[in-house]
């Protein structure tokens, strides 16, 4: 009997694993897996709440729009690459330079998010439903959508809106009711990394000479991922964090982590 018992012990053992094993690479909740990419790319109706939008953009994805005769629905992409700016990679290029200091061209910062919507909609039967639109008004009102305009005597003549999630500004869409005028934005919002502006990464999406021009180098997801995570606090934030944390669950201990939230290590 005894010898029996461990023979049914193994064999449940066994089927565990296996079932763990299978479960693993079928269960759309598993991260990577093929269920996973087909159940994110096949879509849902159900709007996200801004934290899943900024936690799946952790993990490289973005939320797109769909349209259908049958109404429209929301699903998530993920590019194979990613194209970024760093400050240390950030360039202007040469023919631009002097165009974004002339006197009649102002560069505006999340200002307009209804207009620049509303041109990045025009005359576009894309990604950018109404539906999405709705989503990222509401990331909106809580500081997670950052926008760069060209203006010429105070009107807006192109730009880009993109998520804003700690230091970096993920360009989503693009506009220009002026020839070159969105370009200028890219330049000007390129200029403003170089010289410590708010963000210190564009995101520009996938790899491309258009983004070349401006510094970008290509990183695959994984490395994206990890770089967008690094950029989560700025150095104010992370004091104000360390002062919570402290508040709440007393002194810091003598950890990695703990080290950190108690000095954070100051933006160059």
């Amino acid at each position: 009997m005894s010898s029996l018992g461990s023979v049914r012990n193994i064999a449940r053992a066994g089927a565990f694993l296996a079932l763990r094993s299978v479960a693993r690479r079928i269960s759309p909740v598993v991260q990577n897996n093929p269920i996973e990419s087909a159940a994110r790319w096949l879509g849902f109706f159900e709007a996200p709440a801004p934290a899943e939008v900024v936690a799946n953009y952790l993990r490289g994805y973005l939320l797109f729009g769909r349209r259908s005769p049958y109404g429209e629905w929301f699903h998530w992409y993920r590019l194979p690459g990613r194209s970024v700016i760093t400050r240390e990679t950030a360039h202007v290029p040469r023919r631009q330079r002097p165009l974004i200091h002339r006197e009649d061209v102002e560069f505006r910062y999340n200002h307009d998010f209804e207009l620049v919507m509303r041109h990045c909609q025009e005359g576009r039967d894309g990604w950018l439903t109404d539906q999405a639109v709705a989503v990222y008004r509401k990331m909106h009102t809580l500081g997670l959508i950052g926008i760069v305009g060209t203006y010429r005597e105070g009107k807006l003549m192109g730009g880009f809106w993109g998520l804003s999630v700690g230091r970096v500004f993920a360009i989503m869409s693009m506009f220009h009711l002026e020839k070159s005028a969105g370009s200028l934005a890219l330049a000007a919002l390129a200029d403003s990394l170089r010289n410590g502006g708010p963000w210190a990464v564009i995101d520009c999406g996938g790899p491309g000479y258009h983004w070349d021009r401006y510094g970008a180098q290509n990183l695959s997801v994984e490395d994206f991922a990890a770089l967008v995570t690094s950029q989560l606090f700025l150095p104010e934030d992370a004091t104000s964090y360390a002062s919570w944390m402290t508040s709440r669950y007393g002194p810091p201990t003598h950890s990695p982590i703990a080290g950190a939230m108690a000095s954070p290590r100051a933006d160059n």
